[in-house]
């Protein structure tokens, strides 16, 4: 470690603070997983067991063979509800006469615009992007969760988040008698059937692979059908408002590209001088236009300011226009986010930047030819952890300034001339 008058630099207190931060979190999940260990046990799996045995349906638990009833626990944000409905979508052709009810955060209900499912809409601890209001509150809002489902007498749940142990635990305090999940330490528990996780599995792959574990659990006929792909269909509404933007603020000009700078972590993003610098190089072949939610509103003016050539915005669209506007351009180029996820769904070439995240995981669903992933070649890559990195980086991480911004231009210039 360097010395400089006798005290370490700035830098080098912030990384070893943030590891400091990592082995206490890393203390608190053992201590968590032990506890959970401990409820799932005071849950009393023999009498799950003996449930198990007597909910197909086709026969045993009455509600099951009177009502059938689903609960599908998604509690994540926009871009990987998106990346769930192909499971959703099997889920529903291969089980037609059950009621289907999806759980959600408000703040993904539009990514399964289009599905005939009921939608039970909750507002998940840790999905809210807000500070939380007590150390018991995400306990208080699980016992309301379990009151819920308890209330709704579903006799099986689906959680498709692999790690998401407090739906799995609610799921099993409301009684649900079949709990079908993936086999992490902390949903485990809590579980009737599981799903091995697999690390390099695209997350929709994951999520098809559960509710196959699941029609298995109910014994429903096996689905041998290909499961659909990650799509999305904009709304007349929405590609009448995109085309109304494009006529208003891109004119005639082709080939056009969005590029979306935002997603739902600092580190995942590119400083904005980086993302100025991109829009000025595309904009010598090409009509660029900046996209970003509201609350990205903000580093799209900034990357704006930044720009010699400042390209129109747009950060007030809801999900369907965007998705017009997306199916309306020729190229998306972003960082891992929901919008990228959602303009490869309506059949736009996408251009992303991946850093701690696993672009096999939660990459680009669609031709290959059509979609370009780029990650620094960093021995640390993917790490995963977008929290507590082992470099402790806080954000612009070096995974992200290692991929060189000619080679975003490069990558974009291919996907226009094949579209050409």
């Amino acid at each position: 470690m360097d010395v400089i008058n006798g005290s370490t630099t700035d830098d080098e207190r912030e990384v070893a603070n943030r590891r400091a931060a990592g082995e206490a979190i890393g203390s608190r999940n053992r201590t968590r997983r032990w506890v959970l260990r401990a409820l799932g046990l005071l849950l009393s799996p023999a009498r799950t067991k003996r449930a198990i045995a007597t909910t197909a349906l086709g026969g045993g638990a009455s509600q099951c063979r009177s009502a059938p009833r689903i609960i599908v626990l998604r509690p994540d944000h926009l871009g990987d509800v998106l990346l769930s409905r192909p499971a959703i979508e099997l889920l529903l052709a291969a089980l037609p006469e059950v009621e289907i009810t999806v759980a959600v955060g408000p703040w993904s209900v539009p990514a399964l615009k289009g599905l005939p499912v009921r939608l039970a809409i909750f507002p998940f601890p840790g999905f809210t992007r807000i500070a939380r209001s007590g150390r018991l509150a995400p306990y208080t809002a699980l016992l309301a969760f379990a009151a819920r489902l308890r209330r709704e007498k579903y006799c099986a749940a689906l959680v498709l988040r692999p790690d998401h142990w407090w739906g799995a635990l609610a799921a099993a305090v409301a009684g649900v008698p079949v709990r079908v999940g993936h086999a992490t330490p902390e949903t485990s528990p809590f579980l009737t059937r599981s799903v091995e996780p697999s690390a390099d599995e695209h997350a929709t792959d994951s999520a098809v692979r559960a509710v196959r574990t699941l029609l298995s659990a109910l014994g429903a006929p096996p689905d041998v059908r290909a499961a659909p792909s990650v799509r999305f269909t904009p709304s007349r509404a929405g590609l009448d408002e995109a085309d109304a933007w494009i006529s208003g603020n891109l004119g005639i000009r082709r080939p056009a590209v969005a590029i979306h700078p935002g997603a739902g972590a600092l580190l995942k993003l590119w400083p904005p001088s980086r993302w100025a610098m991109l829009a000025d190089l595309l904009s010598e072949r090409a009509a660029v236009v900046l996209t970003g939610g509201s609350a990205e509103a903000d580093l799209v003016v900034e990357i704006r300011t930044l720009a010699r050539n400042a390209p129109p915005a747009v950060t007030d669209m809801g999900w369907d226009t965007l998705a017009g506007l997306y199916r309306r351009l020729d190229l998306v180029v972003g960082a891992d986010s929901g919008p990228l996820h959602l303009a490869a769904a309506v059949g736009t070439p996408t251009v992303r930047i991946y850093g701690p995240t696993d672009p096999r995981v939660y990459g680009p669903r669609g031709k290959p030819d059509r979609h370009v992933a780029l990650q620094s070649g960093l021995p640390c890559v993917p790490c995963g952890d977008l929290v507590s990195p082992p470099c402790g980086y806080l954000q612009n991480p070096p995974c992200l300034a290692a991929i060189p911004i000619e080679e975003m231009r490069a990558a974009a210039r291919r996907l226009l001339e094949a579209a050409e």
